[in-house]
């Protein structure tokens, strides 16, 4: 076969990383398929960088290029209905009549997708679910294929730049939770920035950093740290090299993702790849994918994410410990070399349907 594989976005944090691991890994496996890569012009480098001395082509492509376009059989991968769900104003930087066009058109692009796929690979069961549900589709055309661990974060501590080890050693002595991700209404920060200030009386020198690309949800959030008067204590790193968030993950004293909603939630298993503590809200896919080996909270109510942050500090070194070493455990469930081969499967199915 001559798969296309859709890379515009690249370095987006969640699908980007994504791409970058599928591609890596289908480099590393043994397959007589070749390999086609749409991508934006600046991205050319860095997979020919993955891919090496393979002979597969790499296509520019305009942004706007769309899949739709395309009228041959394809696979989709869903990540999550998040739009679906979160339709406020909150969740864009559009004036309320384009963003209503926006969500229309989203909306219409993803039905024709579910729509025309020869298959959808799901990143949770929860997802799935999500799909079968909003779309009425016969859940035989749905495979949940489990995203991995990307090395890159447990194997490149040395590489830090000497900007960030001058970081790494200003922090050396900290006491920080930390957060992964970007700043979107459904991720749920304000109220986490909320539970931060109702311990933080009892515990001053804890920090709470927020680390994700510093955009227009961030630059709003910062505002409403800067009303709850947390700018001391609540610190927005940006965007850091994988080398720094390896780093980040491995001193602090929990990762917290209170997310209303989430297809897979990537950094979680990031943290927990790294014996790294971590605290999530109480929702159907954390509890799919990381079982008992994290602490749980409920994600609306400001008093009981408080409650399981303050539980972190107070857990002994053994119960700690226990935790960590489950969940460090747990994480082996998941690969990105077992996510490639299984996409690779069912690209394959595809061809036998076709050919029947």
């Amino acid at each position: 076969m001559v798969i296309g594989i859709d890379c515009r976005l690249w370095e987006e944090s969640g699908v980007g990383r994504y791409t970058q691991n599928l591609v890596k890994n289908f480099s590393l496996l043994r397959t007589p398929h070749e390999f086609v890569f749409f991508a934006q012009r600046r991205h050319v480098h860095q997979i020919q960088s993955i891919i090496g001395k393979r002979k597969w082509r790499i296509i520019a492509v305009k942004s706007k290029w769309h899949s739709l376009l395309y009228n041959r059989p394809f696979v989709v991968t869903i990540h999550d209905l998040i739009p679906y769900h979160f339709v406020t104003g909150e969740a864009t930087t559009l004036p309320p009549f384009v963003y209503r066009l926006k969500r229309i058109a989203y909306k219409t692009v993803l039905s024709s997708a579910i729509k025309k796929a020869k298959r959808i690979i799901a990143v949770s069961n929860a997802t799935k679910e999500a799909i079968i549900n909003n779309f009425s589709i016969n859940q035989q055309k749905v495979s949940v294929i489990y995203e991995g661990v990307d090395s890159a974060i447990h194997t490149s501590s040395h590489l830090l730049s000497e900007e960030e080890k001058n970081a790494a050693s200003f922090l050396k002595n900290t006491e920080y939770l930390l957060y992964i991700g970007n700043a979107y209404p459904h991720k749920n920060l304000k109220k986490l920035i909320e539970a931060f200030r109702l311990i933080g009386e009892e515990y001053p020198s804890l920090k709470l950093f927020l680390v994700g690309k510093d955009d227009h949800f961030y630059k709003r959030l910062r505002l409403f740290i800067q009303e709850m008067g947390l700018t001391k204590a609540v610190i927005h790193f940006g965007f850091v090299s994988d080398p720094f968030l390896y780093y980040l993950y491995k001193n602090a004293h929990a990762l917290v993702a209170p997310s209303l909603m989430e297809g897979f939630g990537l950094s979680v298993l990031e943290a927990m790849a790294n014996r790294c503590l971590v605290v999530c809200s109480d929702i159907p896919v954390f509890r799919e994918l990381y079982l008992d080996t994290v602490l749980y909270c409920d994600p609306k109510k400001t008093q009981d994410i408080a409650r399981v942050l303050k539980k972190t500090i107070l857990l002994k070194t053994h119960e700690r410990t226990v935790f960590v070493q489950k969940a460090h455990a747990r994480t082996y469930h998941f690969s990105w070399e077992t996510a490639a081969k299984e996409t690779i499967d069912v690209y394959e199915s595809c061809s036998l349907a076709s050919s029947e």
